[in-house]
């Protein structure tokens, strides 16, 4: 699947994670590398206890394997987690399928960490992604739905907020790849995570 076409990556995460000594208290950023490649993370979250544990190519698959991995190495107050994209768009799983792998994954974090807050982002539409636009929008909606179903669970819809006035991705957003938000994109992003995080009882 998806996520051993990028094994240096995964590999290079966990060096880092590895390096460190365990943290506790911090706010793990958990996804693909739309967040690997967020280098400006934690300034832009005015917040030195974010950990970026992106990986290229993330799926879910990827996040359930290197889960223990990661949680080992960091103890959380919250997670932020980006998975799905590449769940629909490079492994082929319908909205239906990817959710079922989404709750197999927050069944995981609670077995875990029961009640600490996890805010869960929805996939963002790239430019050269248009075609699963469709599938996107309603594994969004799947999403925001569940997360009703946990008190300490959140949605944060990053996902329309990189989207012109018509309906479609605009281009100010993302870097030449047509796939990947650039900073401007972040920028976007930003206050949309900020709030969920507020809303979780972050101070």
């Amino acid at each position: 699947m998806t996520d051993f076409q990028h094994m240096d990556d995964v590999a290079a995460m966990m060096a880092q994670l590895d390096r460190r000594d365990p943290i506790d208290g911090s706010i793990v950023f958990y996804g693909s590398s739309t967040f690997k490649n967020w280098k400006r993370l934690a300034e832009d979250m005015n917040n030195l206890d974010v950990v970026n544990a992106g990986f290229g190519g993330g799926t879910f698959e990827g996040a359930m394997q290197h889960f223990e991995r990661v949680f080992d190495a960091v103890t959380p107050k919250m997670i932020v987690v980006y998975f799905g994209e590449n769940d629909i768009a490079s492994d082929g799983f319908t909205a239906e399928e990817t959710l079922d792998l989404h709750k197999a994954f927050h069944t995981r974090v609670r077995e875990r960490f029961p009640t600490i807050p996890v805010i869960y982002l929805p996939p963002k539409t790239g430019i050269i992604r248009w075609i699963w636009h469709p599938d996107y929008v309603e594994y969004s909606r799947l999403v925001e739905k569940d997360t009703q179903n946990d008190p300490n669970a959140y949605f944060a819809d990053v996902g329309v907020v990189t989207l012109g006035s018509n309906g479609r991705p605009a281009t100010k957003f993302f870097e030449r790849d047509g796939i990947h938000i650039g900073p401007k994109g972040y920028a976007a992003w930003t206050p949309v995570i900020k709030a969920a995080m507020a809303k979780a009882g972050l101070k």
